[in-house]
């Protein structure tokens, strides 16, 4: 997971993919997987994956 330090605190990034492109990017696990969910319902037939942001994408861990 990228963190970031904003105001001395560090917040967590995640992504949303769907098919391998990123739709949207959050700062929480648990807004990124509501997004993610809408997403599977509306693409039933699409990849959709919630992944922790990384400073290469070679690092990136995958959360289904």
């Amino acid at each position: 997971m990228k963190n970031n330090l904003v105001n001395g605190v560090a917040r967590e990034e995640y992504l949303v993919q769907i098919d391998g492109i990123t739709a949207s990017e959050h700062l929480g696990f648990i807004e990124a997987l509501k997004m993610g969910l809408k997403l599977r319902q509306q693409h039933p037939h699409s990849d959709v994956k919630v992944r922790e942001a990384e400073a290469s994408p070679q690092a990136m861990d995958v959360r289904h």
